[in-house]
């Protein structure tokens, strides 16, 4: 764990960085607490979705697959498999370079002498591509409201990995006192290094404890939060990423704050076309990756919305 303390134009931001979900965990169960308020033991089931603070712990740790996990894999996983034909190259042409040698222009010393395909290249963007979560969400908003944001980014995430795009998932929680003129930020790194695992995001971006329990656990124990106890009257209100996060400006940073209006509005399958259009606008996908992907979205809409009955079902 590190704390940075920032003055950001005369605001005081600290920065915690956790380079582990472990490193997390272990500060959780460790550190001793600062305030007297005890949401993160108190909350209730229906505003986290668990009984006890050591259940999200343990879920956390063990994993959670529960039945809308289940349905995210064979109706949104299944999709994006297919969603990834958009990859595949519709022509082939001669080239100086390519991924196989055409053996006939090779014999007769043709500079063309290799297959290539050229909608690969055209596809896939330049830059790299930044996806910034911010797991706070006010504390009015449903549990299904947080289910329905951590699924969208998921998905988007597995998309663009799935479509071998240079991609990376910050995981952050960003939040400023009810003075506003200071603010906690909360890294972990959620991703295994050299590699990620789509159960391993599911709890922590899906799942309402992780904000309810154990970032609200987090805040109890962050000393600098000490002598500003009326921070836990809410535990910090939401704010936008962009307001205060250095975002390199040669990359294509995709923000989960810029849609904090849109997630309580929407329905699943509205908020899919939603972000897709926006990734279009930002270059991430090009004209025809854009309508293939919209078109295997209309091909599970009624998957969708069925999902999106479960969201508004009792269990959430």
């Amino acid at each position: 764990m590190k704390e940075i303390i920032k003055d950001i134009r005369g605001y005081k931001l600290c920065k915690i960085e956790f380079s582990s979900m472990d490193d997390f965990l272990d500060f959780i169960k460790s550190a001793p607490k600062i305030t007297q308020q005890n949401e993160s033991v108190e909350g209730t089931y229906s505003f986290t979705k668990t009984h006890t603070l050591d259940e999200a712990i343990r879920l956390c740790e063990e994993g959670y697959f529960d039945k809308t996990f289940s349905i995210f894999k064979n109706v949104v996983l299944r999709a994006i498999s297919t969603m990834v034909a958009v990859r595949k190259p519709f022509s082939v042409k001669n080239d100086i370079l390519g991924f196989a040698p055409n053996v006939p222009y090779y014999l007769q010393g043709h500079p063309l002498n290799m297959y290539n395909d050229e909608y690969e290249k055209k596809l896939r963007p330049t830059k790299k591509i930044n996806i910034f979560y911010n797991s706070s969400m006010p504390w009015h908003m449903l549990p299904a409201t947080i289910v329905k944001k951590g699924l969208i980014f998921l998905s988007i995430f597995e998309l663009l990995k799935k479509l071998d795009y240079d991609v990376e998932l910050k995981f952050t929680s960003l939040s400023e006192g009810n003075s506003e003129n200071y603010g906690l930020q909360i890294d972990v790194d959620i991703q295994r290094q050299g590699g990620y695992n789509i159960n391993e995001l599911y709890f922590p971006l899906v799942h309402p404890s992780f904000l309810r329990r154990l970032i609200f656990a987090c805040k109890e124990r962050c000393q600098f939060l000490k002598d500003k106890q009326e921070f836990f009257d809410g535990y910090g209100n939401t704010v936008n990423l962009r307001k205060f996060i250095d975002m390199d400006e040669d990359s294509i940073n995709i923000v989960s704050s810029d849609y904090d209006d849109v997630y309580k509005r929407k329905d699943i399958y509205e908020l899919f076309k939603y972000v897709i259009a926006d990734l279009k606008m930002q270059g991430v996908l090009d004209e025809d990756a854009y309508n293939q992907i919209i078109t295997n979205l209309e091909e599970i809409k009624d998957e969708l919305l069925e999902f999106q009955k479960e969201l508004r079902s009792d269990e959430y």
